[in-house]
Protein backbone atom coordinates (compact mmCIF):
# COMPACT_ATOMS: atom_id res chain seq x y z
CA UNK A 1 0.00 0.00 0.00
CA UNK A 2 2.76 2.46 0.86
CA UNK A 3 4.71 1.61 -2.29
CA UNK A 4 1.77 2.44 -4.55
CA UNK A 5 1.33 5.79 -2.82
CA UNK A 6 5.01 6.63 -3.27
CA UNK A 7 4.90 5.55 -6.92
CA UNK A 8 1.81 7.68 -7.48
CA UNK A 9 3.54 10.73 -5.98
CA UNK A 10 6.64 10.09 -8.12
CA UNK A 11 4.49 9.88 -11.26
CA UNK A 12 2.70 13.14 -10.42
CA UNK A 13 5.97 14.95 -9.69
CA UNK A 14 7.49 13.56 -12.90
CA UNK A 15 4.49 14.78 -14.89
CA UNK A 16 4.74 18.29 -13.41
CA UNK A 17 8.47 18.44 -14.12
CA UNK A 18 7.80 17.34 -17.71
CA UNK A 19 5.12 20.03 -18.15
CA UNK A 20 7.45 22.68 -16.71
CA UNK A 21 10.24 21.56 -19.06
CA UNK A 22 8.01 21.74 -22.15
CA UNK A 23 6.72 25.15 -21.05
CA UNK A 24 10.26 26.55 -20.68
CA UNK A 25 11.22 25.14 -24.07
CA UNK A 26 8.24 26.79 -25.74
CA UNK A 27 9.05 30.11 -24.05
CA UNK A 28 12.60 30.06 -25.43
CA UNK A 29 11.28 29.14 -28.89
CA UNK A 30 9.00 32.21 -28.94
CA UNK A 31 11.95 34.60 -29.21
CA UNK A 32 13.34 32.66 -32.18
CA UNK A 33 9.98 32.69 -33.95
CA UNK A 34 9.64 36.44 -33.45
CA UNK A 35 13.14 37.05 -34.86
CA UNK A 36 12.36 35.00 -37.97
CA UNK A 37 8.99 36.68 -38.49
CA UNK A 38 10.33 40.24 -38.29
CA UNK A 39 13.49 39.51 -40.28
CA UNK A 40 11.23 38.30 -43.10
CA UNK A 41 9.61 41.77 -43.00
CA UNK A 42 13.07 43.45 -43.26
CA UNK A 43 13.08 44.60 -39.63
CA UNK A 44 16.08 44.21 -37.36
CA UNK A 45 15.29 43.24 -33.77
CA UNK A 46 17.68 44.87 -31.33
CA UNK A 47 16.00 43.68 -28.13
CA UNK A 48 13.26 41.29 -27.03
CA UNK A 49 11.91 41.60 -23.50
CA UNK A 50 8.96 40.55 -21.43
CA UNK A 51 6.40 43.10 -20.32
CA UNK A 52 7.02 45.05 -17.14
CA UNK A 53 4.38 45.11 -14.42
CA UNK A 54 2.97 48.47 -15.57
CA UNK A 55 2.86 47.34 -19.21
CA UNK A 56 0.95 44.23 -18.17
CA UNK A 57 -1.61 46.40 -16.39
CA UNK A 58 -1.81 48.89 -19.27
CA UNK A 59 -2.49 46.28 -21.96
CA UNK A 60 -4.57 43.88 -19.88
CA UNK A 61 -2.06 41.04 -19.91
CA UNK A 62 -2.27 38.62 -16.95
CA UNK A 63 -0.02 39.92 -14.19
CA UNK A 64 0.86 36.46 -12.86
CA UNK A 65 1.91 34.36 -15.87
CA UNK A 66 2.10 31.13 -13.85
CA UNK A 67 -1.66 31.17 -13.34
CA UNK A 68 -2.00 30.47 -17.04
CA UNK A 69 0.50 27.65 -16.69
CA UNK A 70 -1.53 25.88 -14.03
CA UNK A 71 -4.77 26.39 -15.92
CA UNK A 72 -3.37 25.24 -19.24
CA UNK A 73 -1.61 22.26 -17.66
CA UNK A 74 -4.77 20.87 -16.10
CA UNK A 75 -7.03 21.83 -18.97
CA UNK A 76 -4.69 20.51 -21.68
CA UNK A 77 -5.25 16.99 -20.43
CA UNK A 78 -8.76 17.14 -21.90
CA UNK A 79 -8.65 19.71 -24.72
CA UNK A 80 -6.31 21.67 -26.95
CA UNK A 81 -5.46 25.02 -25.35
CA UNK A 82 -4.57 28.26 -27.11
CA UNK A 83 -1.48 29.79 -25.54
CA UNK A 84 -0.40 33.43 -25.82
CA UNK A 85 2.99 34.98 -25.17
CA UNK A 86 3.53 38.73 -24.97
CA UNK A 87 6.80 40.47 -25.82
CA UNK A 88 8.11 44.01 -26.23
CA UNK A 89 10.37 44.33 -29.27
CA UNK A 90 12.85 47.08 -30.08
CA UNK A 91 13.16 47.09 -33.87
CA UNK A 92 14.78 49.07 -36.65
CA UNK A 93 13.23 49.02 -40.12
CA UNK A 94 14.89 49.47 -43.53
CA UNK A 95 14.51 53.29 -43.26
CA UNK A 96 16.47 53.27 -39.95
CA UNK A 97 13.33 54.15 -38.00
CA UNK A 98 13.49 52.79 -34.48
CA UNK A 99 10.28 51.33 -33.12
CA UNK A 100 8.96 49.73 -29.99
CA UNK A 101 6.40 47.05 -30.77
CA UNK A 102 4.11 45.28 -28.34
CA UNK A 103 3.41 41.85 -29.77
CA UNK A 104 1.29 38.84 -28.88
CA UNK A 105 2.21 35.49 -30.39
CA UNK A 106 -0.70 33.04 -30.22
CA UNK A 107 -0.40 29.30 -30.68
CA UNK A 108 -3.76 27.78 -31.56
CA UNK A 109 -5.27 24.91 -33.49
CA UNK A 110 -5.28 27.16 -36.56
CA UNK A 111 -1.52 27.77 -36.37
CA UNK A 112 0.66 30.61 -35.17
CA UNK A 113 -0.69 34.16 -35.19
CA UNK A 114 1.30 37.36 -34.64
CA UNK A 115 -0.75 40.25 -33.25
CA UNK A 116 0.95 43.62 -33.01
CA UNK A 117 -1.29 45.68 -30.76
CA UNK A 118 0.80 48.81 -30.20
CA UNK A 119 3.76 50.46 -31.96
CA UNK A 120 5.75 53.59 -31.18
CA UNK A 121 8.08 55.19 -33.76
CA UNK A 122 11.19 57.17 -32.77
Amino acid sequence: MEVTGILFIIVIIGFLIYMLYTKTQSISAVDGLLKEYYEDQNNIITNISKFSFTERLKYGVPVIPFMGFYYSTCYSLFAKVDESYFRKLDTTDKNDTEQIRYVEILFSQNGIEYNEFDTYDF
